[in-house]
């Protein structure tokens, strides 16, 4: 186990997500949990973590998720954020309010489809109902990958 305060170059590695601090002008990638993480508790308390953590993204490996027969409804399926992706790609954006949807900076690859954001299933209950039955199935070197970024603090007006 490798605590990211031993870590002098915040970067790719195991950690687990309590311990987890990523200072400012910083990324660091989560690429598994090391072991279960059910005492988390329930949803509200894991985003307000993560909103904390200034997040701008969590990604689920949608590949791991079916070969754990963790299924979803027939509309929930494609969309994330909006966004519709498919089996086998990094789902996308989780609990992102800020629409970002750039592939280099978080290793979500989307797919476009016709009307793909009339969906009546948006960002947040799409997310909470992936992330839940993800989080609640994690074992040590299952993969999840949380990209965490840093937010510029807005600009003071003018006096």
């Amino acid at each position: 186990m490798i605590a990211p305060s031993t870590i002098t170059n915040v970067g790719r590695g195991l950690f687990i997500v309590e311990d987890l601090y990523v200072p400012p002008n910083f990324e660091v990638t989560l690429m598994s949990f090391c072991g279960p993480i059910y005492g988390w508790g329930d949803w509200h308390r894991f985003s307000r973590y993560v909103q904390s953590m200034s997040t701008y993204g969590i990604c689920l490996n949608v590949a791991s998720l079916t070969s754990r027969r963790i299924l979803h409804a027939e509309n929930e399926r494609l969309y994330i954020d909006g966004r519709p992706y498919t089996h086998g790609n990094i789902a996308g954006l989780i609990n992102s309010s800020r629409g970002l949807h750039n592939s280099s900076r978080t290793n979500c690859t989307f797919e476009e489809h016709e009307n793909s954001h009339e969906s009546p299933y948006m960002s947040r209950d799409v997310s909470r109902y992936i992330v839940v039955n993800a989080i609640t199935t994690l074992h040590a070197s299952d993969e999840l990958l949380v990209n965490y970024g840093w937010r510029r603090p807005p600009r003071a007006p003018f006096s």
